[in-house]
């Protein structure tokens, strides 16, 4: 019998979790009727999938930005265009 590598599992360890974080974990688990460690699975594969971006989306929305700026950026327009976003 012939394993792929993407078929095989892993065996993660967590070590030093929170007792309020495990408390939560059990509590979601119990709610979404999963065992600890199927909750676990779930959140990870959850965030795992959320990294997924559409390169083409985004390298379009980057050339549509830069078309609309012409000329040069200084170090004040970083620094007033940073205060702009923190206000």
């Amino acid at each position: 019998m012939v394993l792929k590598w993407y078929l095989m599992t892993a065996t993660l360890s967590l070590k030093e979790v929170p007792a309020t974080t495990h408390r939560a974990l059990k509590d979601r688990a119990a709610m979404n009727h999963r065992s600890l460690n199927g909750e676990i699975l779930a959140i990870l594969e959850a965030a795992v999938r959320s990294q997924n971006i559409d390169a083409q989306a985004t390298l379009s929305r980057a050339r549509e930005l830069r078309g609309l700026f012409s000329g040069k950026i200084t170090e004040a327009d970083l620094f007033a265009a940073k205060r702009m976003g923190r206000a």
